[in-house]
């Protein structure tokens, strides 16, 4: 008989076990079919062990279980679910609020249940086969809770205390306590896992940050399930906090394999209008909520299709910005809003002519003593460790909450959630989304102008699907880019990175199979040789972080100088390939090109910020990509360098000369961004924002940036400049509502093009062929590919622009208020990209004593030219500081200089529109260089 159950197909045995299993599918009702055979044993344990349901207290049963089980059976594994067990008290302490010591207890059991259970997990990654797995955290709890005390004991206290025998404080012990995770930054990461459910919004309640920490760990995470508690009523501070925390934690989380979020942030708002409820925004001058504006950057930066927000949740207009949400992926959306916004003000005014209801038991509550609780509504926002006191007084506390009195005195409130028939029978009304042409349509047409025209994104839509199905990779289009450097037939390109067109993170591959070797030109072929051209892969300290490098060296020589260029926002070292062939003809230079960490064909791992404060989120951001360079020349045992860097570039140019001090020669800035003070302030000398925003790296044309002409135009002056000669106001330069609309979001443009799928390469030709219009055709599509296929890789380094710059590229932490300490820092490693103390102010430590610096821009470039020269007055008051105190021999050795120059015919990339006059100058600094090291050596 067991011969012939064995031959059954599994997937029959299984219809099999499902039918003597009924609705109960009781284990222990099947454990006896197990003996027939191998084959229904398998299909039983894949039916057992499906679900699991543990608490803390079964964690090394667990472990036994994922560590010594056949492999089948943790590939069987589809749903876990967990609750975190807490530590027992005593019953004297069940009339008293946790105290801290009783916080970080339950803390440090909470964060080491979770953090085995993490580990245990990841036993069951490696599998034939593995299925997705639902995560399910439950609400935690102790055994001394009221709930869990049991039958008889909870009977047992409620008579003790109705008589008089005993003290308890309920649930409210533990009201204001939340737990939280010690450390995550250990747990491993779970690629099973598919769908994550905190429940914490009942009794026991956790940190919402604590959620967000979790799914960091979770890189396949389809669904989220989060129900989360927003009830803080007195403690006005700690609640302001633990939504900040919660937003700024959703701003790191980078999810783009979710598709479904489910919020509940429960907020009981009071049953009186009357009732002032406390700000929790943080700050009276904030323009919208925190956590509405990091729950919006969230969305908008994910792939989300299904959204629901509920508790009822309490968020402002922050969620939905000043029009429409930008939301590209998302079709459903419902939001059930509290009557409370996190200002404290009511989203409806009561009727001021209705009369008021008085409670039932007004006079008992009016001569009541008061308490001794010490409850107060005006806690501010940074009293958040407030030692909660160990007395409660119930008809006070209705008073403090304005909620109705409390049935039944024990069990003190009822936990109100909101229902799915409810969120959906919402949903049923709702608006469906737009496409943003459609919303730009409409808005033309109500405002009463014409529509825009589809010509701004030239490639067709056929075109446009061509080559996204084509898929080329970063690998392949940088060759191509490169193969039209002059005298290099065949560039050499490793493809240790960027093989593959796209996915969820750059490709890596560090086997020497995928190096490239070098390239060598002769003076047969090459007039300028012979020349040694490499491409490589250059590994960092930590965890999948390297470098693309791009290099070339002249054969035969000693080299004695290093040219470093660094290109600009989102770039790659393939936009210099016009630079390449023409600065490398100087004897004894080795000149690099590098990808910024993050961007072009470098590794790109998370870019996330952990300060919490502005400026040391500005320092972190600008540290991730300064800290990388300066690696990378230790690595490449480089004592002194050139530095030259466009754009983003030339400003971590600037940070890296403040933060790692003798280590230029020069510092060369090629239109560098976050220069300017203050770029909004009414001056005549200064341009209109439209003319001096990023804007206009969008809007401008490359024709417009050679030619100096805008369409329509017959004079070589644009049109603020002809504005200006007539003495009208310059006018501002036209926006695209796209941009503005992504810049407003702070989120990435480019995850934009990966959302977008097909239609992707048609949105960057919107760029591209006004950024290349005046090219050959075929330098122009290489640079397009090139330009697609680095825009949809992975999210990383191109996460900076909203930390670093303001919208309009102006910087959060303005440039003209550091540069002055280029070339004049101490002689140390310092910790943040400032400047030291003044170069009069007397010290003992060495310090740096100048570095020339040169500044290049284009004559019809929309990076304001007058930061330049207010960098220049700047530098050349600083070195009048330095040399009014030094010695004679300082003096000697003073090297620093500050010069701007203006390229003819070019816009905001100068090496690009200008690249003869561009290279005849930097070669024109190469030289100078050894000028002056020639000078100091003989000081020396």
């Amino acid at each position: 008989m067991s011969t012939s159950l064995e031959a059954l197909p599994l997937e029959l045995v299984a219809s099999v076990i499902d039918f003597l299993a009924g609705p109960r599918r009781d284990p222990d009702e099947l454990a006896p079919y197990a003996t027939i055979s191998a084959k229904w044993q398998q299909a039983i344990e894949q039916q057992t062990y499906a679900s699991l349901d543990i608490k803390s207290l079964d964690l090394e049963s667990f472990e036994r279980f994922v560590s010594n089980s056949h492999a089948h059976r943790r590939a069987a594994l589809r749903t876990i679910g967990f609750t975190v067990v807490l530590p027992a008290y005593s019953d004297a302490a069940c009339a008293c609020y946790e105290k801290d010591s009783d916080k970080q207890l339950n803390n440090e059991v909470f964060s080491e249940a979770i953090a085995r259970l993490f580990k245990a997990l990841e036993a069951c990654e490696d599998v034939y086969k593995p299925g997705p797995i639902t995560l399910r955290i439950h609400e935690s709890y102790a055994l001394s809770d009221l709930r869990h005390r049991g039958a008889e004991k909870y009977a047992a206290d409620v008579r003790a205390y109705e008589v008089g025998g005993r003290e308890d404080l309920w649930e409210h012990r533990y009201e204001h306590s939340y737990l939280r995770l010690l450390d995550f930054g250990d747990f491993p990461y779970l690629g099973r896992v598919n769908e994550l459910s905190v429940c914490a919004n009942g009794s026991r309640s956790v940190e919402p940050a604590v959620a967000v920490a979790l799914a960091t760990r979770l890189p396949n995470l389809a669904t989220i399930f989060w129900r989360l508690n927003d009830c803080e009523s007195k403690f006005t501070g700690l609640r302001t906090r633990l939504r900040y925390d919660f937003g700024q934690s959703l701003q790191t989380l980078d999810l783009q394999s979710a598709k479904s979020l489910h919020l509940q942030l429960l907020h009981v708002p009071p049953c009186d209008h009357d009732f002032v409820v406390a700000d929790v925004r943080g700050s009276d001058a904030a323009p919208c909520d925190s956590l509405s504006a990091s729950l919006r950057s969230f969305i908008q930066g994910s792939n989300l299709t299904k959204i629901t927000l509920g508790g009822p949740i309490c968020l402002d207009a922050g969620i939905f910005r000043k029009r429409q949400p930008f939301w590209p992926s998302v079709q459903f959306v419902c939001v059930d809003f509290s009557t409370i916004r996190p200002d404290g003000a009511w989203y409806f005014d009561r009727d001021a002519s209705a009369p008021l209801e008085s409670p039932s038991d007004e006079s008992d509550v009016s001569s009541e003593p008061e308490s001794s609780s010490g409850y107060d509504s005006s806690d501010s926002f940074f009293k958040v460790d407030v030692e909660v006191p160990d007395t409660y007084n119930e008809r006070k506390e209705e008073r403090l909450t304005a909620t109705p009195p409390s049935p039944h005195r024990p069990a003190a409130y009822s936990t109100m959630t909101a229902t799915d028939a409810g969120d959906n029978a919402r949903a049923q009304g709702g608006q469906k989304p737009m496409l943003a042409r459609q919303r730009a349509n409409q808005e033309a047409e109500a405002q009463g102008k014409s529509q825009p025209k589809s010509g701004y994104f030239p490639l067709g839509y056929k075109e446009g699907l061509s080559q996204w199905w084509a898929g080329l990779s970063p690998a392949v289009t940088e060759h191509k880019v490169l193969s039209f450097i002059p005298y290099l037939r065949t560039p050499p390109t490793h493809t240790q990175t960027g093989s593959d067109p796209a996915g969820s993170k750059m490709s890596l591959d560090t086997s020497s199979a995928k190096e490239a070797d070098p390239v060598r030109t002769t003076s047969n072929t090459d007039p300028y040789g012979p020349r040694q051209w490499n491409s490589k892969l250059v590994q960092l300290a930590g965890k999948d972080r390297f470098l693309n490098e791009f290099s070339v060296e002249r054969l035969g020589e000693e080299t004695e100088n290093n040219l470093v260029m660094l290109h600009g926002y989102g770039a790659g070292l393939g936009f210099y390939y016009k630079n390449f062939e023409g600065l490398s003809r100087l004897p004894h230079w080795k000149l690099y090109a590098l990808d910024m960490l993050g961007m072009g064909r470098s590794s790109r791992p998370p870019f996330r910020i952990h300060a919490k404060d502005k400026i040391g989120k500005i320092r972190e951001a600008e540290s991730w990509f300064v800290d990388a360079l300066e690696q990378w020349r230790i690595e490449k045992g480089i004592d002194k360098m050139t530095l030259l860097g466009h754009s983003l570039g030339g400003y971590m140019a600037v940070c890296y000369a403040l933060k790692y001090p003798g280590h230029l020669n020069k510092l060369i800035l090629a239109s560098p961004v976050g220069i300017p003070e203050d770029p909004y302030a009414v001056n005549e000398d200064l341009p209109e924002p439209g003319d001096s925003t990023m804007a206009n790296e969008f809007a401008q044309s490359q024709n417009e940036a050679i030619s100096g002409k805008r369409p329509g135009d017959q004079t070589s002056l644009n049109a603020g400049q002809k504005a200006a000669q007539n003495g009208k106001q310059p006018p501002r330069r036209p926006t695209p509502k796209w941009l503005t609309t992504l810049w407003d979001a702070n989120i990435s443009p480019f995850s934009v093009v990966r959302l977008a799928g097909p239609i992707g390469p048609r949105l960057v030709s919107g760029w591209t062929s006004r950024r290349f219009g005046s090219l050959p055709a075929d330098e122009a599509q290489a640079l397009h590919d090139y330009s697609y296929s680095l825009f949809r890789q992975k999210g990383s380094g191109e996460y900076a622009l909203a930390y670093v710059l303001a919208p309009g590229a102006f910087a959060r932490s303005p440039l003209i208020r550091r540069i002055q300490g280029v070339g004049r820092q101490y002689l140390e490693v310092h910790s943040q990209p400032e400047p030291d103390a003044e170069a009069s102010s007397p010290s003992h430590k060495a310090r740096e004593t100048g570095v020339p610096i040169v500044m290049l821009y284009g004559d019809h470039d929309w990076m304001d030219i007058k930061g330049g020269y207010a960098s220049k007055e700047k530098l050349e008051e600083e070195k009048e500081k330095a040399l009014a105190n030094a010695t004679s021999r300082e003096k000697q050795l003073e090297n620093g200089s500050v010069k701007v120059v203006q390229i003819r015919n070019a816009g905001h990339h100068v090496y690009l529109d200008g690249s003869e006059q561009f290279n005849e100058e930097i070669l024109d600094e190469m030289r100078d260089v050894e000028k002056r090291q020639k000078r100091l050596a003989a000081v020396k």
